[in-house]
């Protein structure tokens, strides 16, 4: 057990590395493959997104019913929740824009199913 701990400390530097990675071959290892270190790709990789699943469509509207923005609830494949908004598009019927620039203060509107 002591072998094992002083290999993988020999792996954490550039020196060490070289060295642990001859003795792990030597026994048909592979530091990085087999866990023991990251990958050189995996390190650079971009980070992957979960996906999400639409659950709920919050409206928000002005006195007269006019849509204003929507907020979204979104569950993630890991169970988790996340939120994004969304306003009409005016140049665009029927298209949104997803943020809320155009509202400074939005909590003075009353939410509407």
């Amino acid at each position: 057990m002591r072998l094992g701990a002083r290999l993988l400390d020999l792996g954490t530097s550039d020196l060490g590395e070289t060295h642990a990675k001859k003795i792990f071959q030597s026994v048909g290892l592979d530091l990085a493959k087999d866990g023991f270190l990251e990958s050189s790709s995996s390190k650079n990789a971009p980070p992957v997104k979960a996906k999400k699943t639409l659950v709920k469509t919050y409206q928000y509207r002005d006195e007269d019913g006019k849509l204003l923005y929507e907020k979204l609830r979104y569950r993630t494949e890991t169970g988790g929740k996340s939120f994004s908004h969304r306003r009409p598009n005016p140049d665009a019927p029927g298209d949104y824009v997803y943020n809320l620039k155009q509202y400074q203060n939005i909590e003075n509107y009353d939410y509407m199913v």
